[in-house]
């Protein structure tokens, strides 16, 4: 949910489910749209999961998660300069 919100994008996680050999999976996949809620999860069991994706939903979001404006890029040469 985090790298979906400080991101602003959808994220697809596929997570293992069940056993084998002696790994042992939780499951829970989740689909996650650009406000970190999360749109549809899988519970425990192997499942196919879909969620309506609204691109549109982006770039509204975008107006209201400022963050991205706040970075110093004219830093980034002299951290990466050493």
């Amino acid at each position: 949910m985090t790298r979906a919100l400080e991101n602003n994008v959808f994220v697809a996680m596929a997570c293992r489910t069940g056993t084998e050999k002696n790994l042992w999976g939780f499951g829970h996949s989740v689909i996650v749209g650009p406000q970190g809620k999360i749109l549809t999860e899988a519970d425990r069991k192997e499942r196919i999961i879909t969620a309506p994706i609204d691109l549109e939903m982006i770039h509204t979001w975008r107006k209201y998660a400022t963050y991205m404006r706040d970075r110093r890029t004219d830093l980034y040469a002299r951290l990466l300069d050493f």
